[in-house]
């Protein structure tokens, strides 16, 4: 009878883990990029209503800061749950002879019948 039986496993790199290595070093360099971008708008000198801008493009400069922290650290989660190999199944064909077995089961029981009463065996 042919049949096939599995023989172990062929390992793959995970094209989807250098996928989400990229995407960190382009979040890291994102984060770099607006930190930066956030330091500048911190820096400028200001007087009067000018003071109002630089608040609001300091507010909005934190806020492209945190959104892209916040891709980050997506990206390394999804880098932790993806695998750096994967792992495929390599079956291998086989014969074997099939035999018919007829069996049957018997048993012996010993039955004792005990009178508590009369006290006999």
């Amino acid at each position: 009878m042919p049949s096939k039986g599995l023989t172990g496993y062929e390992e793959e790199a995970n094209p989807e883990y250098n996928i989400v290595q990229n995407q960190i070093i382009n979040a890291r360099l994102k984060v770099h990029r607006d930190s930066m971008s956030q330091m500048s708008a911190d820096s400028q000198y200001c007087t009067g209503l000018a003071c109002l801008v630089k608040t609001v493009g300091q507010i909005a400069a934190q806020a492209v800061v945190t959104k892209a922290q916040e891709n980050l650290t997506k990206s390394m989660t999804k880098l932790g749950n993806a695998p750096q190999m994967l792992k495929h199944p390599i079956y291998a064909k086989y014969t074997f002879d099939k035999a018919s077995i007829k069996a049957s089961k018997v048993m012996t029981v010993h039955y004792y019948v005990l009178d508590r009463i009369e006290k006999i065996l």
